[in-house]
């Protein structure tokens, strides 16, 4: 099933090509305006408190430090986190935008740049906080407390070091033009991502059955993704 899923998503990709971004007024200032202030907000973030933001990427490669994150520092606590997720959510944003613009012109073509980025910015949040209250509903329906804190844990230091990496990815995918970079964030995000699914399901493996987790990662993972996908193309071939 999950192969399966995989090879639709492939499909799907596939029947996209890769054009010139469309000529809208506006979209370099836009987006060299939208990068300086991603990377002002991570400089406050790591000026404000570098020790939380050092623990956070350090969480990623030691257990030892993940656990200390967990017993000392609570999440969304402060409103360094606060900031830290506005960043992610910007720089998120800045990726949708941007494959919107080079991969579905059709669509870009129709909405002003700052309205096209309005809309990628209200999806992402849309995205996260809906997978965070299905995670809520899950956990609290199959009585998984613990693992839910663990699971929030590991998706919010696989959403920073994701953004963190992302940003200078999309930086010299604009400013050289070269769409192939983008391919390297796929690299990027294939493993990080089996980075939280290794330390949700490996380490909780006695208390967290596996087809659960399984069913979730598939039916709210990838099949979202998957419909919205397809949904984009037919739009983007309708409006081109």
């Amino acid at each position: 099933m999950l192969t399966n899923c995989i090879l639709n998503i492939c499909f799907l990709i596939i029947q996209i090509e890769p054009i010139a971004v469309a000529d809208n007024a506006g979209y370099i200032d836009l987006v060299t305006l939208l990068f300086s202030a991603a990377i002002l907000v991570l400089t406050l973030v790591v000026a404000a408190n570098r020790r939380k933001f050092n623990i956070i990427i350090q969480s990623l490669f030691s257990q030892r430090v993940r656990g200390q994150f967990i017993r000392e520092i609570k999440l969304f606590n402060s409103w360094i986190d606060a900031i830290l997720l506005v960043y992610i959510f910007m720089v998120q944003a800045l990726l949708l935008f941007l494959l919107l613009q080079y991969f579905l012109p059709g669509i870009a073509r129709y909405f002003s740049p700052i309205a096209l980025y309005g809309i990628s910015f209200g999806v992402v949040i849309v995205d996260y906080f809906l997978k965070m209250l299905n995670v809520f509903i899950l956990s609290y329906l199959f009585e998984y407390k613990e693992e839910r804190m663990c699971f929030n844990h590991n998706k919010f230091f696989y959403l920073t070091v994701n953004s963190v990496l992302l940003l200078p990815i999309l930086i010299v995918t604009v400013y050289t033009g070269i769409k192939l970079f983008l391919f390297v964030y796929l690299l990027v995000f294939l493993i990080t991502y089996a980075f939280v699914i290794y330390k949700t399901i490996i380490l909780y493996s006695k208390s967290l059955s596996r087809l659960q987790f399984f069913l979730y990662f598939c039916t709210l993972e990838i099949l979202p993704y998957m419909v919205c996908l397809k949904v984009l193309i037919n739009l983007n071939n309708v409006l081109i």
